[in-house]
């Protein structure tokens, strides 16, 4: 048998199973790009799904929000509310809300009237 001959038909062999175990492995990175894409279109549609619960509960919130501003808006313009203080009480509700709560005037050695919260308009 010819050496040459013999040559040819291992390295057509070889090369034989270097395609096939190419085409082998070129499958397998098909089957894992495919599982990978599947994944990725699940995790896409479930952000979707996510995206369009979150958005209509922000629609819910900023209709609730609109109501509400409307309401409290109304109902402070209400006459019912207004109390207006004369300026000698407003002075003594300012002197007392910052801790100096002593009106005018002497008091009995250790009395001292209490101190008010502060007040809760900003």
């Amino acid at each position: 048998m010819n050496p040459w001959a013999l040559f040819a038909v291992v390295g057509v062999a070889f090369g034989c199973g270097m395609v096939v175990d190419t085409w082998r492995h070129h499958s397998n990175e098909l089957d894992e790009v495919k599982d990978a894409k599947a994944r990725y279109v699940d995790a896409v549609e479930k952000s979707e799904k996510v995206a369009g619960q979150l958005q209509a509960e922000l629609d819910r919130l900023k209709r609730t929000k609109s109501i509400l501003t409307k309401e409290i808006h109304n109902e402070t313009q209400r006459v019912e509310y207004r109390c207006p203080m004369p300026d000698d009480s407003r002075v003594l509700y300012e002197r007392a809300s910052k801790g100096d709560a002593t009106p005018p005037g002497n008091l009995p050695d250790g009395v001292r009237l209490p101190v008010l919260p502060p007040d809760p308009r900003p």
